[in-house]
């Protein structure tokens, strides 16, 4: 009268399982709870069969009720494969196996005779089913709880736990039935209550598997909540967005189990990776910047990638296809932890901010002594540049307003030449502070017109006749229409050539040549001096630069405005040098007309 409650028992409880189960099917939409379902629900309608079954067998009854139970078993055995292939796919060979044993042995029990009378001989053929029953049945019970022992391994702890149970009932279950399947062709008392009874403990560790109890899940997690801890210590004490992934994402992986995970912020740039393909970090990334601005939601993207949207980036795991089921404990935990993430983001990015501007202010302070100190220099130099043309001027005045009478003719004309020199040398300074002054307030501009190079090149030698005077001059290439500021033209070649005297010896040879280089002409002169070192050369067209191997005087002005009279005609500047054989210092001009800063003058001519 006792012995029939266990099976009802087992009924009852199982059937609960599949309740729970079919409950948590409906928030998750998986498919993994639905064969879970099937598979308790299966295995409780055959505890009950089991309790109807008649103590003969070889009644129409008893042998309905004994079919009905063994596809009983093998639906058990075949919803729980499925429900760990839905979890983790297991090779198709495998699947279409597992299939078709599964309904060829169905479609067998189906056809069973009538079993003999208690006491009689088993049949061979009767033997040999149930052995290949018994065998398909406890290969498929023992193979799931054998890969779901392994699964757990690379699942935190309370996903590796519950996992564990469930494969461990799974294995237990394979044992505890076996005799129970073949129970009404020879079966002892003790067998009896065994496979009553065990059961029960198969289903309460189903149950902690499923749906562990809060102490227990505490117990569990306590490694995890450590390693949490410890990961929201360090994302205080993170002050940039590279230490925050540095400190989150290693403690993301293994809070979840996955083979990876990975960090962005708002702007899509990969914070930190871990375990993941350097190949594949960039695709992942780009992938978990487009999840949609959810923040606090888990999904998963395609790939196995869940992905928590956060105010200030985005986190990635790429986990485990266990998972999206056992993994809701640690998910929640993720949910947490992407808030802590957050605020280190949020305080990381307003830390860069503020080291940005103090930067910026630090270099705003620095240009601005650059700037002071560069017009500390050039009132330096222009006071040393005017006072000799100044005092000159004065003196030679002077001079011949007391002794005018006393002076012969030629005297005079010669401190009046003097006086005209030095006040064109005044002009000539002045022009040029004021051309400086207008390039670096942006306000130089120029008046393009037609320029015969070759034109322009005779002008500003005959200009320089007594500067040049005893040198050998040549002028190579033929002559080169461009479209220039006539006057720039002449200051450029003016500039060039006198420093091209200056910085070489009295006698050595000047060259200009003459070019075209696609759109561009292209101007070149040539000096035999000491030549520039490498130093000297990327400073030379700097405002007050002046070459230290040059004795004479000079405000430094005049290759820093010869590239800025350059640039302003649509054109580049360059010098190349070598030490103890001269340098050559070259522009290049536009043949065709382009869009200069121009001061009401027509574009082209």
């Amino acid at each position: 009268m006792v012995a029939p409650v266990w099976p009802y028992l087992n009924a009852v409880v199982y059937g609960g399982l599949a309740i729970v189960v079919l409950r948590q099917r409906r928030r998750t939409r998986d498919v993994a709870p639905a064969w879970l379902a099937v598979t308790f629900g299966v295995l409780g309608a055959t505890a009950a069969v089991a309790v109807l079954i008649p103590a003969d067998p070889s009644s129409w009854l008893a042998t309905s009720l004994i079919k009905v139970y063994g596809l009983g078993v093998l639906g058990y055995a075949y919803s729980l494969f499925r429900f760990m292939a839905a979890l983790e796919a297991p090779p198709a060979w495998l699947r279409r196996t597992a299939g078709a044993v599964t309904a060829v042995l169905a479609a067998a029990t189906v056809a069973l005779p009538r079993f003999a009378a208690p006491g009689a001989a088993r049949p061979v053929w009767l033997q040999l089913f149930v052995l290949v029953f018994l065998a398909d049945w406890f290969a498929l019970s023992t193979m799931v709880a054998v890969r779901l022992w392994h699964a757990g391994a690379a699942l935190p702890s309370v996903a590796r736990r519950r996992i564990r149970v469930i494969g461990a009932a799974s294995g237990l279950l394979a044992l505890v039935l076996l005799p129970a399947a073949s129970s009404h062709v020879h079966q002892s008392a003790a067998v009896t209550a065994v496979s009553r009874g065990l059961p029960l403990v198969c289903a309460a560790l189903f149950l902690v598997g499923f749906a562990p109890p809060t102490w227990l899940r505490l117990v569990w997690r306590h490694r995890e909540v450590v390693s949490l801890r410890g990961a929201e210590v360090e994302l205080m004490g993170a002050i940039t967005t590279d230490e925050v992934g540095e400190a989150l994402v290693p403690h993301v992986a293994r809070l979840l189990g996955g083979r990876g995970a990975l960090l962005v912020d708002r702007h899509g740039r990969v914070l930190g990776a871990s375990g993941i393909p350097t190949d594949e970090v960039a695709r992942l990334g780009e992938r978990l910047f487009a999840v949609p601005a959810l923040p606090g939601l888990v999904t998963e993207v395609q790939g196995g990638l869940l992905a928590l949207r956060l105010d200030c980036g985005a986190l990635g795991v790429q986990a485990s296809p266990y998972t999206p089921y056992f993994g809701n404990e640690e998910v929640a935990l993720l949910r947490n932890l992407g808030t802590y993430a957050d605020l280190a983001l949020g305080r990381a990015e307003l830390y860069e901010r503020a080291e940005a501007s103090r930067l910026a202010l630090e270099q705003a302070n620095a240009d601005l002594a650059a700037s002071l100190e560069l017009r500390r220099q050039m009132v330096a130099s222009v006071s040393h540049e005017l006072r000799t043309p100044i005092t000159c001027i004065t003196g030679f005045a002077s001079t011949l307003s007391r002794l005018w009478d006393a002076l012969a003719e030629e005297e005079r004309q010669h401190f009046v030449e003097k006086i005209g020199h030095h006040g064109v040398e005044l002009n000539d300074l002045v022009d040029r502070l004021l051309d400086f002054s207008a390039a670096e307030a942006g306000r130089l501009q120029a008046r393009p017109a037609t320029v015969e190079l070759r034109e322009a090149v005779d002008d500003a030698l005959e200009r320089l006749g007594p500067v040049l005077e005893g040198r050998p001059l040549l002028v190579e290439g033929e002559s080169v229409a461009v479209i220039a500021d006539p006057a720039l033209v002449r200051r450029i070649l003016t500039n060039l050539l006198s420093n091209a005297a200056k910085y070489s010896e009295d006698g050595s040879a000047i060259t200009v040549r003459m070019s075209v280089q696609g759109e561009f002409a292209l101007v070149e002169v040539q000096d035999r001096g000491a030549g520039l070192e490498e130093e000297d050369r990327r400073r030379v067209f700097d405002p007050f630069w002046r070459a230290g191997t040059a004795g004479s005087r000079g405000t430094g002005l005049g290759l820093a405005l010869v590239k800025e009279y350059v640039q302003v005609m649509g054109g580049t500047v360059g010098v190349e040098s070598t030490v103890g054989e001269g340098s050559t210092f070259h522009f290049s001009l536009p043949v065709q007309a382009v869009d200069l800063r121009t001061e009401a003058a027509p574009a082209t001519v």
